[in-house]
């Protein structure tokens, strides 16, 4: 165990590394100058002050500006004041209600949000306010637009919002035609560094505009192509809307050629159906690497169309394709589809893409106030104790009842007092460093898949580039290196079971966790519960508090933008299998697979999934009513197959053989 606790050459940063560090190493990164950057969304002078921390944006500008430099906000910690936190929460409410289906709740709240926001433009503002105001109302536009397309509104008064919407952040990109229309000027789209959800505004456009011919359109979305980031996890949200949309059409034009008319000519419809098909695998593959499902049922489908096309152009003139490769290929496809159908019919989703409500990420958003009373009254301190040599009582009763946010520096040592980091953003590690971000990712995968070694060489590099006096990313790390320990087999359960409960001893004891009133974790704090839960053999313990913890997720409707709380609520159905409560774990995993599809990730679904058919398994023997159980333990292998999970696909294959 001593070997765990070993800070090995630790490249140390200072602490409170603030947004203009990782902007500034991201876009010298990728050669992106300033004003490139900050176009349509801020001036140079305002863009430099963010850059050298004199300024600290707003949630919105900060996503906005991340994503054009190609990092999602998915998956970080993010502490904002009052009453950027309820703003925060009027677009979530919209979002939610989008996200499962509620159309007319989202009008409606939508509508509350726009009424809002313009009493707030009448109001004097300073310049960062104006930057906000136009991303606020591009959000209100484009969400407005998402509503008419779902509802299948007329597309000419569809492409007047996407305009408004399109010119806020994006100028010069539109040149005006006859009678009023505009169109993509793609010389100057080709100079614009933009984020995803810019380039699905314009996708969008440029599909429903109705003066674009089909051959320029389908240039035109392919020049969006271009301009995506190379980053996977920015990727991921606009590929394979793109492809959708490029490969809907061209397959719509090869379906009028009459293959054997045509045969003459196999060469070149073969090879136009290959760079089809390979645009198709190229968004599928990203798909899969992601656990994400954006425009993957639709893809699947016209995939597999191309795949039968090959098959019957083979057979009639032998050519370069293996003919086994494309019946297997078609064999994965059903398999995966068949498993996609039976999800949806049995737990209720929807299989097709509805709406884009996924670009609207803005990462696990918290509440300064909110935390600071919470962490506060979980350490059983008083206003006096907490404000000891940072502040006088008055500034902690101001905070906490939300009549002021604090200065930056009281809020950062008020953190640390209370056990968190005083970073404002953070993934789990704390540093510069661009490459961490990537790595935190791998790291979390090869982790899921029990890749020992490949984890191990992950932790090593992060080791060396992070800021390891860090409160938060220390316990990460801990938590992480304690993870792969166990699954290493180099230490036991039980030995992970103390480590990590002294991880949580320096932050927030798990005695403290049990208050009856709300709770706050922060992520490596949760994640330390959940794997302690998974290593106890006492697991009453700790359950209660876990529960409490995704309750409290939920009731904030904050479940879905909280990447712990898939894991959390996972370990709670399978207790309460464990403990023969069959029928409540059965509602909580039949519920997740729901949310899994309405916020279209899929890495979850096979756990949830198996864990419904574990109870159904114990049913079957308590009432001898027979089940489908083979059949799903089949479906279970697919969904991870799909996934890429192989750890998991071996577990599913020994109990199926089992079975």
């Amino acid at each position: 165990m001593e070997n765990l606790r070993k800070n090995k050459g630790k490249k140390m940063i200072t602490e409170g590394k603030k947004f203009g560090n990782f902007m500034k190493c991201a876009r010298e990164k990728k050669n992106i100058s300033l004003a490139e950057l900050c176009e349509g969304l801020c001036s140079l002078t305002t863009a430099q002050k963010l850059e050298t921390g004199e300024r600290i944006p707003e949630l919105l500008l900060r996503a906005r500006l991340m994503e054009r430099l190609g990092y999602s906000c998915e998956g970080f910690e993010i502490y904002v004041g009052y009453q950027e936190y309820e703003d925060w929460k009027e677009r979530q409410r919209i979002v939610r209600n989008m996200y499962h289906g509620e159309i007319e709740a989202a009008g409606n709240a939508l509508k509350n949000y726009e009424e809002i926001v313009q009493k707030r433009e009448g109001r004097p503002q300073k310049v960062m306010e104006k930057t906000n105001y136009l991303l606020r109302k591009q959000f209100i536009l484009y969400m407005k637009a998402q509503i008419m397309m779902l509802q299948k509104k007329e597309a000419g008064e569809l492409t007047k919002i996407l305009e408004e919407a399109i010119k806020l952040t994006i100028p010069g990109v539109l040149i005006c035609q006859e009678e009023g229309s505009s169109k993509i000027d793609t010389s100057i789209l080709k100079k614009k560094v933009l984020a995803p959800l810019e380039l699905s505004i314009l996708a969008d456009y440029i599909s429903y505009q109705k003066k674009y011919e089909e051959k320029e359109r389908e240039k035109h979305l392919s020049a969006i192509l271009e301009q995506m980031p190379a980053e996977k996890e920015c990727r991921v949200l606009i590929l394979p809307k793109i492809t959708f949309f490029i490969t809907k059409k061209k397959i719509e034009e090869l379906r009028k050629i009459d293959i054997g008319e045509q045969a003459d000519k196999y060469y070149a419809l073969s090879e136009q159906y290959k760079k089809i098909l390979a645009l198709c695998n190229q968004s599928i593959d990203l798909l899969r690497d992601k656990g994400k499902m954006y425009y993957l049922w639709e893809l699947l489908h016209i995939k597999r169309e191309i795949l039968q096309i090959l098959e019957v152009m083979e057979t009639k003139k032998a050519g370069s394709i293996d003919l086994e490769y494309l019946k297997r290929s078609i064999q994965e496809i059903d398999a995966w589809c068949s498993a996609i159908v039976y999800l949806t019919k049995e737990y209720g989703g929807e299989a097709e893409q509805r709406g884009d409500m996924y670009l609207f990420q803005e990462g696990n958003v918290n509440c300064i106030n909110d935390v600071i009373a919470c962490r506060r009254k979980m350490k059983h301190m008083t206003e006096s104790e907490l404000a000891e040599g940072f502040c006088d009582v008055r500034t902690i009763k101001r905070i906490e009842k939300r009549e002021t946010n604090g200065q930056r520096e009281v809020v950062a040592n008020l953190f640390k007092k209370l056990g968190l980091s005083p970073e404002y953003q953070k993934q789990g590690f704390v540093t510069e460093q661009t490459e961490v971000k990537k790595l935190e990712n791998e790291l979390k995968k090869a982790l899921n898949m029990h890749e020992v070694n490949t984890a191990e060489k992950i932790l090593d590099r992060i080791g060396e580039i992070t800021d390891n006096e860090d409160i938060g990313a220390k316990q990460f790390q801990e938590v992480c290196l304690i993870n792969n320990a166990v699954n290493s087999g180099k230490i036991l359960p039980k030995e992970g079971e103390e480590f990590l409960l002294n991880s949580l001893e320096k932050t927030m004891p798990i005695e403290n966790m049990g208050c009856k009133e709300a709770i706050y974790l922060a992520m490596p704090e949760a994640l330390c519960l959940r794997s302690i839960f998974s290593y106890t053999a006492s697991r009453e313990k700790y359950w209660s508090i876990l529960e409490q913890y995704c309750t409290g997720l939920e009731r904030e409707g904050k479940a879905d933008c909280n990447g712990v709380y898939e894991i959390a609520v996972e370990a709670i159905a399978s207790y309460y299998g464990d403990n023969r409560e069959y029928e409540l774990s059965d509602v909580i995993s039949r519920k997740e697979v729901k949310r899994g599809f309405a916020l279209r990730r899929m890495n979850m679904l096979h756990m949830h999934l198996y864990n419904i058919w574990w109870n159904q398994n114990q049913i079957t023997k308590r009432s001898k009513v027979e089940t489908e159980g083979e059949e799903i333990l089949k479906i279970c292998i697919s969904l991870s197959n799909l996934c890429k999970e192989t750890f998991f696909s071996k577990f599913y294959e020994k109990k199926l053989a089992d079975f």
